[in-house]
């Protein structure tokens, strides 16, 4: 009778599966906790790209990376192999881009193929290159990104193509590049480039979290913004959409604005949208993508902007939300296990991450496919967006660390603020500092707490939040 029971619902939940329109596109994973971390489509071959953790999938071995057309899989020469035999240490792929018409991986990985290729390998569209670009024997490489014709390297190294490095370096199809990120045991969690700019979120300082914001200005790495949250504060990725830059993980402000696990800089100012996840140790975001009109935030968590969509059923949780007519709304009916990015293939919208159950206890693999319909499950408020209504002093390109616990910069890149003045007022609107321009401010004495900094010169004035630690 408890089987019976058990098929009926999983029954009902198949059939609210199959109306909703998601389809279940694999058939086997077989292994213990496989996954996909992130997807790539190549626009030239219209082919998608999966990498992750995983030995098989379908009828077939393949390690760490597979490719789809929309109907079938397929292996590219066996995969990415970790050779680490006796340490049950899994391929693990976190980073695809294409670059000069090649396909570039990176994650933790020792073969390619059949060529050693530590860590970082090229498949140039029929099997692996023998390239190794020698990255240092104890290292990683993360994240990649392609700006201006060159490929940018992320993660945990020291030398890489035969140059010294320490975890930031480019190449420009023949010859790796140093770019100044000058912290030998430092850490970097995300990349991206930004109005000509590489931005990343590491450690800007020796000793200080990973989790604080800088960019590159060509010559040396200037600290911009810190990020608060608890001790197990992240930031998962970096990515520009709309002519803003996304930062997104797991956190609770930057610069002053609460926005926990999503925010955006316009080019003058933090957004947040809406309160974020519900701020707790695990709510995480690990994608954000607009496909079409729609952003999309994906990841792990229960509530965003106070949307829950729990259903009462225990550990499952929302996974993805959508934002559209400035609210968000849940989509999907909650799974288990982590959503780690969202793409467009083919006219469908496809979720990939770590996933086993849907709803009451439905199996599902971890590649969904949305082939349309009606998704929304509840919406929340409208969101709110602040207004900066008075015109900005664009020279001024950073304010910086934000939050500080003594020294604050003010860059200015035209170097033509001389005849400017500074203003301090706490959160109550009393002044506390009027001074002619300086480009370094000592905070020391403040009290903790948020305060507003004003540069005003004689057409134009800016007004930024601080945060005195």
């Amino acid at each position: 009778m408890r089987k019976l029971c058990l098929l009926i619902i999983n029954s009902i939940w198949l059939c609210n599966l199959h109306s909703q329109n998601w389809v279940n596109i694999i058939d086997s994973m077989p292994g213990i906790g496989p996954y996909f971390q992130t997807g790539l489509i190549d626009s030239v071959s219209n082919t998608m790209y999966l990498g992750g953790t995983f030995n098989h999938v379908n009828n077939f071995e393949s390690k760490g990376i597979v490719k789809f057309d929309g109907v079938k899989f397929d292996t590219l020469a066996d995969g990415l192999d970790p050779q680490w035999k006796g340490f049950n240490t899994p391929t693990i792929i976190k980073g695809m881009v294409m670059f000069q018409n090649k396909l570039y991986v990176s994650g933790q990985f020792e073969k390619a193929g059949k060529y050693y290729s530590r860590n970082l390998a090229r498949w140039n569209g029929t099997d692996w290159d023998t390239t190794n670009f020698g990255l240092s024997p104890v290292s990683s490489a993360w994240y990649l990104k392609v700006y201006n014709n060159e490929l940018y390297v992320a993660g945990s190294f020291d030398s890489i193509g035969g140059i010294k490095s320490y975890n930031i370096a480019k190449y420009d199809g023949t010859n790796w590049h140093d770019i100044g990120y000058n912290y030998l045991n430092g850490c970097v969690s995300a990349i991206e480039i930004y109005k000509g700019k590489l931005f990343m979120a590491g450690e800007t300082t020796p000793g200080t979290s990973c989790t604080n914001l800088a960019y590159y200005d060509g010559i040396t790495w200037k600290p911009w913004y810190g990020i608060l949250g608890g001790t197990n504060k992240t930031v998962t990725g970096m990515k520009v959409i709309d002519d803003k830059l996304f930062v997104y993980g797991r956190f609770n402000a930057i610069g002053g604005v609460p926005c926990n696990g999503l925010a955006c800089w316009d080019g003058e100012k933090w957004i947040g949208y809406g309160r974020g996840v519900n701020p707790i140790y695990w709510a995480t975001i690990w994608d954000v993508a607009k496909i079409d009109t729609v952003l999309y935030a994906s990841g792990i968590f229960d509530t965003i902007n106070d949307v829950a969509n729990l259903n009462g059923i225990f550990n499952y949780h929302t996974n993805i939300a959508k934002f559209t007519n400035n609210k968000w709304c849940t989509f999907l009916e909650p799974t288990f296990g982590n959503i780690f990015f969202t793409l467009k293939y083919k006219n469908d919208i496809y979720f990939g991450g770590a996933m086993g159950e849907i709803g009451t206890y439905t199996k599902i693999r971890p590649l969904l496919k949305w082939t349309g319909g009606n998704s929304t499950i509840t919406c929340g408020k409208t969101v709110t967006f602040p207004t900066d209504e008075v015109p900005s002093i664009s020279n001024v390109s950073a304010i910086y660390p934000n939050p500080t616990s003594s020294i604050l910069n003010i860059y200015d890149d035209q170097i033509d603020l001389q005849n400017a003045s500074i203003k301090i007022t706490n959160s109550l609107g009393q002044l506390v500092l009027s001074i002619s321009y300086t480009s370094q401010l000592d905070l020391s004495d403040f009290a903790n707490g948020m305060y507003y900094l004003t540069l005003q010169d004689n057409s134009t004035k800016k007004t930024v939040k601080i945060i005195k630690q």
